[in-house]
């Protein structure tokens, strides 16, 4: 229970079992966890930072410029700041950071960012894997219990030979405040925040049980739902309910009866033919400023997994490499052309993917300065150029 508890405060997301339940429910329905509260704030009551991904290259310096150029100042220098951080992006940082110092020997493995000696490191092993940060002042998230210490009384029952210990307990984490709208009616700015966090999709592996049945699941709770196992028929789904903004949406097949499919039609514009969802089969939809879903990426249990791909804003003309190899256009309101992959690593290859017919993305041969294409790109739904980066020009190597 207590390695559960450790689990579930950071990554729980609450689900009510109803009286009549013939299973338990997993022990991360039982409350919202740390993360699944942020995530409910931000955008809302506090705005992210779109950071690049963390990687074992580049931790250091894109942790240096989120605290040096993009927190604000007046926030920076306030004292007892804690950055919290998976332990996998910690280690990053140290190594990336002994990197950059080459052979310097005046450096040492410090447990506060550089140059701010006021901000400390808190690495979190529940953290790892998800790229995400945080930064706010110590005291100002805790743990809230019902009685102090209640979670360490067991009760014990003997009948014969059996013994059973039942420990009941509450749990829940708060946080005192995100920020503070200084001027009514108008909304938070970076100024106003005391807490900061990057923008990284979370809780996506986290999962709530969707209603029996329901062809427009909703994600007004929580945006990732396993659905099939409270089926008792064969549904298909045609759109997804209560999603806003830019939303992901995770769905995940739990069963192998009366499976839910998700079908391509007009709501959902999917990457093929229908998509099945049976046992460990998963899809990622993004919402679209139209309020249709786009599929991102799918995953049928027991083969590869696929790269994810990116999806890029409306009349986007670059991607940027530290976000991924594979990006999928949107519908655009004109006609765009697409220019440049910042940040593109030599020898890497990179993927194009057309996302919709309306003013599709295009690369024109002619008038191209940083792609050497075979013809003029058009990149309607479906259709897909790959290219190569040698450093100076990426070069086409496939396309479909």
């Amino acid at each position: 229970a207590r390695k559960e508890d450790k689990i579930s405060i950071f990554k729980g997301v609450f689900q009510e079992i109803t009286d009549d339940a013939t299973t338990a429910g997993s022990y991360l329905n039982a409350m919202d966890g740390y993360l699944k509260i942020v995530d409910d704030n931000r955008g809302t009551t506090f705005n992210a930072h779109n950071l690049p991904a963390f990687t074992p290259e580049n931790t250091y310096d894109v942790i240096q410029d989120w605290i040096e150029n993009k927190i604000p100042y007046s926030q920076r220098i306030q004292a007892d700041l804690v950055l919290q951080i998976g332990t996998d992006a910690h280690r990053w940082y140290h190594e990336s950071r002994e990197r950059k110092k080459g052979t310097n020997i005046d450096y040492a493995r410090v447990m506060h960012v550089e140059k701010f000696p006021n901000i400390m490191f808190v690495g979190i092993p529940q953290w790892e894997g998800t790229g995400f940060v945080d930064l706010q002042m110590a005291g100002n998230c805790g743990m809230m219990v019902d009685r102090p210490g209640e979670e360490n009384t067991l009760k014990f029952e003997t009948f014969e030979r059996n013994v059973k210990g039942m420990g009941d307990y509450k749990l829940g984490v708060f946080f005192k405040a995100f920020g503070a709208n200084v001027k009514e009616g108008e909304p938070v700015t970076f100024e106003d925040q005391i807490y900061y966090c990057n923008n990284v999709p979370l809780l996506d592996d986290v999962y709530v049980n969707a209603q029996a049945d329901d062809s427009t699941p909703s994600v007004a709770e929580h945006n990732a739902l396993a659905i099939g196992a409270s089926n008792t028929q064969a549904t298909d789904i045609t759109n997804i309910d209560d999603a806003t903004g830019s939303q992901y949406v995770y769905l995940f097949g739990d069963s192998d009866s009366n499976v839910s499919t998700v079908k391509n039609n007009a709501n959902l514009i999917l990457d093929g033919a229908d998509f099945v969802l049976n046992k460990g089969n998963k899809i990622t939809l993004k919402r679209l400023s139209t309020g249709k879903f786009i599929e991102v990426y799918r995953f049928v249990n027991g083969q590869e997994i696929e790269e994810a791909k990116i999806v890029l804003a409306a009349d986007a003309t670059t991607a940027d490499a530290a976000d991924g190899n594979s990006f999928l256009t949107s519908a655009n309101t004109a006609a765009t052309e697409f220019t440049d992959i910042t940040g593109a690593v030599k020898d890497a290859e990179y993927t194009l993917t057309g996302g919709s017919d309306t003013n599709p993305t295009s690369i024109t041969q002619a008038t191209t300065e940083k792609f050497l294409v075979s013809a003029d790109v058009s990149l309607t739904q479906g259709s897909y150029v790959t290219v190569l980066f040698n450093g100076s020009k990426f070069v086409e190597i496939a396309r479909g």
